[in-house]
């Protein structure tokens, strides 16, 4: 994106406790955000403020505040709510403008084309037109020098050849050199090239329609990036790791934990697949339980989390979940050895 809404207002209100640094840094943020029309890569600290220019302890620690008060963590993503919906509605725009300039392409293209046969068939009748002539006038003197051949005629009982009254056949016959007699038809326009969409990879069967059903159990924020969400349905299912019926099966099972606080912390339909939350469903079973590889899954963490009393790490929005998954790791541990002792 070359350029964002900036709302002014909304901007001041939000980050009125905010110091100038760290103003700046969201801004910076923001400009990175909407230029890369992707989240931000954590998956390197020091490089991220290297980028951002935080250089210092209280840059840095300003970068640091900044992400845990206005940004999600999703894997080694940080996803920024109000910048994915802006970038959903960029993204639409562009296919929409898109489509629009091929049809004007495509119209021109056979307006260039009929004008230049109007052109063609005027001249052979000796009628030349200037090439400033707009398309109802060529149109009309078409009609008017270069009717339809005799033979086609209604009611003309003879056709190209037969002699005329004066027994010459001369006055009837078609020659090829008059645009009376021309044989070549004018073609009719093309079509209109199909410019509808068409479903990604193997169909919609394994990928669009199952996209848009899967994004249907997320909050409608979270429902973005639908095009590659599609391709990694379709990928996924060519190689046997999910189907889609297992997809949608196991998002139906997290809906209620997707849209819990209004789908505040829930992660978009891509990063959903990207890390694997359909295995979610099948990680904790039924009844609260905490499964064996309980450290496979977030929700598999937050559950052992429970358990040890610590709560859901949703609660605690200021620190990264990696912290919260060694401190619940850490009671763990602890809980573990006060048992064998």
């Amino acid at each position: 994106m070359n350029h964002y809404p900036h709302h002014i207002g909304d901007f001041n209100t939000a980050t009125r406790h905010l110091s100038r640094i760290e103003r700046s840094v969201y801004r910076d943020m923001l400009d990175m955000y909407y230029d890369t029309e992707r989240p931000l890569d954590g998956s390197d600290m020091s490089r991220l403020a290297r980028r951002l220019c935080c250089s210092s302890d209280e840059e840095v620690s300003a970068m640091q505040f900044v992400l845990a008060e206005f940004f999600t963590r999703e894997g080694d993503e940080f996803v920024h709510d109000r910048c994915e919906r802006e970038l959903a509605t960029f993204q639409v725009r562009q296919a929409d403008k898109h489509v629009e300039q091929d049809n004007v392409r495509t119209r021109q293209q056979r307006h260039r084309q009929r004008r230049a046969e109007l052109f063609t068939a005027l001249r052979a009748v000796g009628v030349v037109p200037s090439y400033k002539t707009k398309m109802p006038e060529l149109e009309r003197l078409h009609k008017q020098h270069c009717p339809a051949p005799a033979s086609t005629q209604p009611g003309s009982g003879d056709g190209p050849g037969n002699a005329t009254p004066n027994g010459t056949g001369d006055a009837w016959n078609v020659t090829g050199d008059t645009c009376h007699a021309n044989a070549t038809a004018i073609p009719e326009p093309e079509p209109e090239p199909n410019t509808s969409p068409q479903p990604p990879c193997r169909g919609a069967s394994g990928g669009l329609a199952i996209a848009t059903a899967l994004s249907s159990h997320f909050p409608e924020h979270r429902r973005t990036r639908i095009a590659e969400v599609a391709e990694l349905v379709a990928s996924l299912e060519s190689s046997g790791q999910a189907t889609g019926q297992q997809l949608l099966q196991a998002a139906a099972q997290q809906a209620g934990q997707l849209g819990r606080d209004g789908g505040k912390h829930a992660p978009n339909v891509l990063t959903w697949l990207r890390r694997q939350g359909w295995l979610d469903s099948a990680a904790l079973p039924v009844g609260g339980g905490v499964a064996a590889d309980w450290r496979d899954t977030r929700s598999g963490v937050e559950a052992m989390g429970e358990r040890m009393g610590l709560g859901p790490w949703d609660s605690e929005r200021w620190r990264l979940f990696a912290d919260y998954e060694r401190e619940v790791v850490a009671l763990v541990q602890a809980h573990t050895q006060g048992v064998t002792a």
